[in-house]
């Protein structure tokens, strides 16, 4: 019916004349209906004209389109020229409502105005998303993955995954098989890093922000200990009233990257650098390692944050600051170039810190990589390896993007080199070398202690250290004096003389005091025990001195017991008895602390079951170390129970089997932190393997239906036969009984023949 009826209305837009006589027939019905006939009209030509390939009938379509156009564009202008008669209309209305609304109308425009303005502010501020994203063709995907790149891991999931729906929109629509395969192209990439963004858990990395009062909070708190940068983070994190999304679109000064991008960087060394700090301590107030990660609008508790933290608004003056910022800003452009080069002068005149990275790294060839490990030669051994693996992940992921040979091959050498730099380094354990710093106030304390007995060169050192404000990493790039190298080399070096010599010396001498050995190695900003030194410094120097008293009372009340009354040796007993009642408080402390870290430990790496393990055991075959079979060995002994092996010495070691297990599996987890699990058979690699052989497997569900379900395949083949074999020795039991009755039967049978003959 419908299209009979459009049929038989006459409309179309065949070639000019169709298009006039259209409109000709248009004039019966009312305007709206008009315009909208033309609208649709025109859509339909133009998808009419996607289809079309002859020259004349596209030229007579296009002429018709012309025609409709120059009708709804004389119908704007009809409009355009209507309106100010109604305007003018709706004004003198106003005016005498005005007139005779009195108080009530003046209060309703202030309203008005104060709406306007929101309005106005709100269109002021920056886009929520980022520009330059697409997926036209392959560059322009490799673009917007440059263009996400150090952002919010969920937003780049969030991003790519919208384009991936918009491009498969788009491709129902095209029919260009040039488009269609570029789209196709952009859409492999996009799919690849979605892949690899699932592989590589990224979005655990994902830095939730906190709000706005918070930070404010925290920026009290902190005092005069906020850094320049994260003064001028919270003034743009204000200026965007608290929309975080918007930071996305603001530059960050004296950068060329924007807020969200700068602080995912700072936030990735806080991480690293304060991993293992306390974030509350004893009145539930952030510690000063929290608060640094506080300004950035960051916690990795942020439901504590928000119940001790309270949020602080925002003051008049505050606003009042930003109202005039925004002006200096938009009269800066305004400025003349002799005011900002006065600008420049002055920000170049501030003290500028050097970078924590060191320079010229790379993984372009064989010869960048050595040029990479003879800067890294003589630094801290945590440092090598962080910086070595995060080039093998970076050279990884350019090796998936690169498409000439030449250049993959280049990578691969350099890929090579850093393999077996690696392997040495594991082998050596040059882990265990690695020399943490102490905080400045430590080293400046122990400066104090030491006196004159300081030398002109660590004297340099805890300048230098100073001059970076206690931030350890950026003596990566401070040249130590009268030398070639660096002072994180030059301390890594003077410190392997001093802890081969303090290796047969005490850290304390006997009345609790710091021996000289320990005092030089501090003001190299190291201790071998970090915790007593911090216990050392934080208590006052009369309560070390009481407690060294109250010991010597309880030495000499052992050895004057003979000349002292009934009485007195009671309360010198009671004191004794203290004493050590609070020895073994302590030691009980030690060990429940002990055994937390194990806990903690095993909840990080949970243990598979015996059978998965012995099974594993077989598969691994000939690839098995000697201290993986005896770790085996010992898992048998405990029955599958992990709690067995934290009180079983390992062989040749002097730690149990629990501790040697989560050393070695932290060694694999960062040795194969990018290798794969399973094969394309859906079987263990070797890597994986490994991991297994001390019951532990990233995929331990996957892993136990794996290994289990073979043996209980086994094990039913081989009950299968047994219930075979007893089945077999049933039924000859059976045959045999039948038989016996039946011999029984007849011999019954033959007794009363007898009986009845000889009644007879």
């Amino acid at each position: 019916m419908g299209k009979d009826e459009k049929e038989d209305s006459g409309f179309g837009f065949k070639d000019r004349a169709k298009a006039l006589e259209t409109l000709r027939l248009l004039e019966a019905h009312d305007a709206n209906y008009r315009r909208l006939t033309v609208r649709g009209l025109l859509g339909r030509a133009k998808r009419v004209l996607s289809m079309t390939k002859a020259e004349d009938k596209i030229k007579n379509i296009k002429e018709a389109m012309e025609v409709f156009e120059q009708w709804l564009a004389d119908l704007d202008a009809s409009k355009k020229t209507d309106k100010p008669d109604k305007k003018d209309g709706k004004k003198e209305e106003k005016k005498e409502q005005k007139s005779g609304s009195g108080e009530s109308s003046s209060a309703s425009d202030v309203e008005i105005e104060d709406k306007k303005s929101e309005k106005s502010e709100k269109k002021d501020l920056p886009a929520e998303t980022v520009p330059g994203l697409g997926f036209k063709d392959r560059a322009a995907a490799e673009g917007t993955l440059r263009e996400l790149e150090g952002r919010d891991p969920d937003y780049q999931r969030l991003a790519v995954k919208g384009l991936i729906g918009r491009a498969k929109r788009v491709l129902t629509c095209t029919r260009d098989e040039t488009k269609i395969s570029n789209i196709k192209e952009a859409m492999a990439i996009f799919e690849k890093f979605l892949d690899d963004f699932e592989s590589l858990h990224l979005s655990r990395q994902n830095n939730a922000y906190l709000a706005l009062g918070h930070v404010r909070t925290a920026a009290r708190r902190a005092g005069d200990n906020v850094t320049p940068l994260q003064k001028s983070f919270i003034a743009a994190y204000s200026s965007v009233s608290g929309e975080y999304k918007r930071l996305r679109s603001v530059r960050a000064d004296g950068e060329d990257t924007t807020w969200d991008i700068v602080r995912n960087r700072e936030l990735k060394t806080l991480k690293e650098k304060h991993a293992e700090a306390k974030l509350f301590n004893d009145k539930d107030e952030p510690t000063a390692e929290h608060l640094q990660m506080l300004l950035w609008a960051y916690s990795p508790e942020p439901a504590r944050v928000k119940k001790y933290l309270p949020e602080t608004k925002e003051d008049k003056g505050d606003k009042e600051d930003r109202e005039d910022r925004k002006r200096r800003s938009s009269a800066r452009e305004d400025d003349s170039p002799s005011k900002r080069s006065k600008l420049t002068t002055d920000m170049a005149s501030e003290p500028t810190l050097p970078p924590k990275t060191v320079p010229g790294l790379g993984f372009k060839n064989a010869a960048a990589a050595q040029r990479t490990l003879r800067a890294l030669r003589g630094r801290d051994p945590f440092y090598q390896r962080m910086v070595l693996s995060g080039l093998m992940s970076t050279a990884k992921q350019v090796l998936r993007q690169t498409r000439k040979d030449r250049k993959k091959a280049n990578i691969l050498a350099a890929l090579a080199v850093f393999d077996k730099f690696l392997e040495d380094f594991h082998s050596r354990r040059a882990i265990k070398q690695n020399c943490p710093y102490l905080p400045l106030d430590s080293v400046r304390r122990a400066e104090e202690l030491a006196g004159d007995n300081v030398t002109e060169q660590q004297k340099a050192f805890i300048a230098a250290y100073s001059s970076v404000r206690g931030e350890y990493q950026r003596l990566r790039n401070v040249r130590a004096q009268h030398e070639d190298s660096t002072w994180d080399i030059v301390r890594n070096r003077e410190l392997k003389p001093l802890k081969r010599k303090l290796a047969r010396a005490d850290l304390f001498d006997e009345d609790g005091e710091l021996t000289e050995e320990h005092v030089e190695m501090i003001l190299w900003a190291y201790s071998p025990d970090r915790r007593a030194l911090s216990e050392y410094f934080r208590t006052p120097r009369e309560l070390r001195e009481r407690r060294r008293e109250i010991e010597n009372e309880a030495q000499v009340v052992g050895s004057d017991t003979d000349e002292q009354s009934d009485g007195e040796r009671r309360s010198k007993r009671t004191t004794t008895k203290a004493i050590s009642k609070v020895k073994e408080a302590i030691a009980s402390l030690e060990r429940s602390l002990h055994q937390l870290k194990a806990r903690a430990a095993i909840r990080s790496s949970p243990y598979l079951p015996l059978d998965a393990v012995r099974r594993a055991e077989q598969l691994a075959g000939d690839n098995i170390t000697e201290q993986q079979k005896a770790f085996v060995a010992a898992y048998s002994a405990a029955g599958g129970d992990r709690r067995g092996l934290g009180n079983m010495r390992a062989h040749g070691e002097d730690y149990t089997w629990e501790y040697v297990r989560n050393r070695e599996l932290s060694l694999l987890r960062d040795k194969y932190a990018d290798a794969r699990l399973f094969t394309a058979d859906r079987a263990p690699t070797p890597e994986h393997m490994e991991m297994l052989l001390w019951a532990y497997s990233p995929k331990p569900k996957r892993v136990a239906k794996l290994l289990l379900a073979k043996k209980k395949g086994e094990k039913e083949s081989e009950s299968h036969t047994n219930d075979k074999s007893e089945s077999d020795k049933s039924s000859k039991r059976k045959q045999s009984s039948k038989r016996q009755t039946s011999s029984e039967n007849d011999e019954g049978d033959g007794m009363l023949r007898r009986s009845k003959r000889i009644k007879k």
